[in-house]
């Protein structure tokens, strides 16, 4: 049997039809979060943190200061900051560390950086049994 594909292009021919379109003024370039205004931030002391365990199926909610360390299971979370900007999202920022203890009691840094409270994909934690998931800035 054959089949005869005479509509058919070349996917190189299809992307060079795809036009994008400029943005019409530089601040729909600019990312949200950088043009939010100083006095609309307020800076907390504690944070509200889930951390979910992918192969148990088992989390826990924890209420950290800053500077201070939670443990669970392997993992060991530090809460560096925590932020609360108060534009039209109502957005929490968490700036945490993931670290892993190994058997020997070494800990190896998972993952250092900021995370986003209304949108966790933003800077999601990429570990195969534990994820971090911020809740509020108290």
């Amino acid at each position: 049997m054959i089949l005869m594909f005479s509509n058919c292009i070349k996917a190189e021919d299809a992307f060079d039809s795809i036009e994008t379109e400029e943005p019409k003024n530089n601040e729909q370039a600019e990312d949200i979060f950088s043009s939010v205004d100083e006095t609309k931030v307020s800076y907390l002391k504690k944070a509200t943190i889930i951390v979910i365990n992918k192969i148990t199926a088992n989390s826990k909610e924890f209420q950290v200061s800053i500077g201070s360390k939670v443990s669970y299971g392997k993992a060991e979370i530090e809460l560096h900051k925590c932020a609360k900007i108060n534009n039209f999202r109502k957005e929490d920022l968490l700036l945490v560390s993931l670290k892993e203890k190994s058997f020997d009691n070494s800990e190896k840094l998972i993952f250092s950086g900021w995370l986003f409270s209304k949108s966790p994909s933003l800077s999601a934690v990429e570990h195969p049994i534990y994820q971090l998931i911020a809740v509020s800035c108290n």
